[in-house]
């Protein structure tokens, strides 16, 4: 257990380094995410019935057009059994930090979600790391610790019902909702 733990300890910390790399990415990306509501990368819905529509709306304040367009997109994927933030969603989650960082009396809740697969303790525990990964990044932003919440749903609100990987790689996932 004692291994286990160092372990564990080992790779939350070697997650955060991966997290906080400023290494460029491709934000381009050839295929569009669906978030929770429906609504694909680049179109013009929100996220989560809360979402202010003023969060898009106010983007253009400090924050120049191709970082605005990235504050549509609110989902951070997961690889299987994964809680690091993959190198596609930094470009997103730095143009959700400046938002934060300009307007420090928004607060945002991250959501962490999981795949059917595993036990339902596991998927919760899953989830909440990596809601806790995206807060962790937004935090090395300069995000005020006081604007996030990390909540854990685990596998209880999937995006797709279906049983396989393609509905799994959806549910996999990180929910910015202000």
């Amino acid at each position: 257990m004692r291994v286990n733990l160092k372990l564990l300890g080992a790779t939350w910390v070697l997650c955060a380094a991966m997290a906080g790399c400023s290494s460029t990415p491709d934000t381009s990306e050839d295929g569009a995410f669906v978030s929770p509501d429906g609504a694909t990368e680049g179109s013009s819905e929100t996220f989560g019935a809360n979402a202010g529509s003023n969060v898009t709306e106010t983007a253009s304040k400090g924050l120049d057009a191709a970082q605005a367009e990235l504050l549509k997109t609110r989902v951070v994927l997961f690889d299987f059994d994964s809680s690091s933030i993959r190198p596609e969603f930094y470009g997103m989650l730095k143009a959700h930090a400046a938002y934060l960082v300009n307007n420090t009396g928004t607060k945002v809740r991250i959501e962490g979600h999981a795949d059917e697969r595993g036990t339902r303790e596991y998927n919760m525990a899953l989830g909440e790391r990596r809601a806790k990964v995206v807060v962790t990044y937004l935090r090395a932003q300069g995000v005020k610790s006081s604007q996030l919440e990390a909540v854990s749903y685990g596998e209880e609100k999937p995006v797709d019902y279906g049983h396989n990987e393609m509905a799994w790689s959806k549910n996999r996932r990180a929910a910015i909702s202000y």
